[in-house]
């Protein structure tokens, strides 16, 4: 990824952002997250154009939640974000942008309380691996979605 397609990432998720001067200034990093039964993968776009990409496996779904146990889901959550290195704005604390892409088929999308607890979710995982989120996307289609388009 060039740092041109960084720039464009960074303007989409700021569009509506009051602080997005603040943002465009700092360059956080920016996350996706695909999110599915039992699987979180993510992938971190950097300011200079580098992308990093993880994966983590845990048993916090069932047939009829995507998160049914919000315990072990806190816990991928925070595995999934101590494996990326931590960057000088990490120690800092500069909040990093954070897309959830929900891959699932879900019999009716997701509910008000499932969107709640995504935020929760990512939220509280990031705080504890010391990694400082911003109001996370979430979206809902049901399938891979293509960011670069967003």
């Amino acid at each position: 990824m060039s740092t041109h397609e960084y720039q464009s990432k960074l303007a989409k998720v700021c569009k509506d952002n009051p602080q997005a001067w603040l943002f465009k200034w700092l360059q956080p990093s920016i996350y996706e997250i695909e999110l599915s039964f039992n699987q979180i993968k993510a992938v971190r776009y950097q300011k200079d154009g580098s992308t990093q990409r993880q994966q983590v496996t845990s048993n916090f779904s069932n047939p009829r939640m995507v998160v049914a146990d919000f315990e072990l889901g806190d816990k991928a959550v925070t595995e999934l974000f101590t494996k990326f290195p931590k960057t000088f704005l990490d120690v800092m604390y500069v909040s990093n942008f954070i897309i959830i892409d929900v891959t699932e088929e879900l019999a009716g999308g997701l509910t008000m309380v499932e969107h709640k607890m995504l935020y929760e979710l990512f939220c509280l995982g990031g705080r504890n691996a010391k990694v400082n989120v911003h109001n996370p996307i979430i979206l809902y289609q049901g399938h891979k979605l293509d960011f670069v388009s967003m």
